[in-house]
């Protein structure tokens, strides 16, 4: 049946079936349904929700007790410190610290007089054992993330085969982040699947995160968030929580830049709060169960302390050890 466009509805009118009355004139039916379309898109957009802080304000106000957050400088990047989690005679594992690049890449930019963590660890692994040891890349994190990640000693073949280790169904990998959204499910999955960001055919793969809500900060609209992959794509972490409308604070490439500058205004957030937090494998060697930890960084930790100043209730548990253990 044809109709009439008001201002508000569509009202039934009698007029032929190609074309509809509107404001007393007869249009071409396909006309009509493009400007509805064009009208349709030029609405106004809902507007975003932004994290309350009714107790919170800029840290860059006068009379704020903490420091202005302020980005990390080459300096700072090339003196960070390395801690190394454990040493075996052909693997080690470190706790990366945030923005540094694991080694030399096409993908990142590189600052002046950069430092990379394969060469720091091809040092202190040398200054331990006092000889030159080869040190191989076997996975990769971001250079913002930080946290546990192995590196083989040695040759190709055990760095194959430790890699093989790493990408079995016996091992696990957890990595913790501070997402935006309170309101979210307690556990969820995401199999969405991720096309490559580089090469020239960008082939999609599939891909499988789970999820688990830890921490929960509903004035300032912020969950700790507990992230276990079953696969291994580039980014998958930081893209399956954005395709979930819970991007992580910080991430440049997949949050909308509003928030971050909020997030970074109030909570001093200055890199993407990801963290490599546990790391489980077989050692291909002798075939025992390797569980690796890293600790919560520091300035995760001043992210999550500000952002529970926020809250009615302070009784908030942001011990984040026993969080970890009544969690697990």
């Amino acid at each position: 049946m044809p109709y009439h466009f008001s201002a508000a509805t569509w009202t039934p009118q009698h007029t032929s079936t190609s074309a509809f009355a509107v404001g007393g004139f007869a249009w071409p039916r396909n006309q009509l349904l493009r400007t509805h379309s064009i009208c349709r898109r030029a609405l106004p957009a809902r507007r975003k929700r932004i994290p309350c802080v009714r107790n919170s304000v800029p840290l860059s106000t006068a009379g704020s007790t903490q420091p202005e957050p302020s980005p990390v400088s080459d300096a700072e990047c090339v003196a960070a410190p390395l801690d190394i989690i454990a040493l075996q005679e052909n693997w080690v594992a470190v706790n990366k610290p945030p923005s540094m690049l694991v080694h030399r890449t096409k993908l990142y930019h590189a600052r002046p007089r950069e430092t990379y963590v394969v060469d720091e660890v091809r040092k202190r692994v040398g200054e331990i054992r006092g000889l030159p040891t080869a040190v191989l890349p076997v996975q990769r994190l971001d250079r913002p993330t930080s946290g546990a990640m192995v590196f083989a000693l040695g040759d190709s073949k055990k760095a194959s085969q430790l890699q093989h280790a790493l990408q079995s169904e016996h091992s696990r990998k957890e990595y913790w982040a501070i997402a935006f959204g309170a309101e979210m499910p307690q556990k969820w999955e995401n199999h969405h699947s991720l096309r490559d960001l580089t090469g020239k055919t960008r082939k999609e793969r599939s891909a499988s995160s789970m999820f688990e809500q830890l921490l929960r900060l509903d004035e300032s609209d912020l969950s700790v968030v507990r992230a276990t992959l079953a696969t291994g794509r580039r980014h998958q972490i930081r893209r399956h929580l954005s395709y979930s409308r819970h991007a992580i604070l910080g991430d440049t490439s997949y949050a909308k830049g509003t928030q971050n500058r909020f997030v970074r205004e109030h909570f001093g957030v200055t890199r993407c709060c990801l963290h490599s937090r546990r790391l489980s494998f077989t050692d291909p060697e002798n075939g025992t169960q390797i569980n690796l930890e890293a600790p919560v960084p520091q300035d995760l930790r001043d992210v999550l302390a500000r952002a529970s100043e926020c809250e009615q209730h302070h009784d908030i548990t942001l011990d984040l050890g026993n969080l970890a253990e009544d969690t697990r």
